[in-house]
């Protein structure tokens, strides 16, 4: 009975001295523990990266709009080298400018709509 009055929540026993008081456990309670580790993905600082590009910056629109002006300037960037290349008459294959900035304009759509 006495047991049962020292407990923290309906239900539980206390099972001798509490943990020490701290920031995240205040009320000095003995939380239910389940016998089966979490999985590694979900245990913060094992590698496991799931966050979206949007948590870099605190305000997704923020980013969003950032990401979609850069987007806006590779393409600009793009065209520019093609009609130089059609200007000039430079072959295709010896603009390796165009190709670094083609690969940057895809990673950044992947980045920006890494469900598709």
């Amino acid at each position: 009975m006495f047991d049962e009055a020292n407990a923290k929540f309906p239900g539980q026993t206390s099972g001798g001295i509490p943990p020490s008081p701290t920031r995240e456990n205040p009320g000095q309670v003995y939380p239910k523990t389940d016998p089966q580790a979490a999985p590694a993905s979900t245990v913060p600082g094992t590698g496991f990266q799931p966050d979206p590009p949007s948590s870099v910056i605190g305000n997704p629109y923020l980013l969003e709009d950032a990401l979609r002006r850069l987007d806006s300037s590779l393409n600009d960037l793009i065209r520019i080298v093609q009609d130089e290349e059609a200007a000039v008459g430079s072959s295709r294959k010896e603009n390796k400018y165009l190709d670094k900035f083609q690969s940057w304009r895809d990673e950044l759509r992947v980045m920006r709509n890494p469900q598709s």
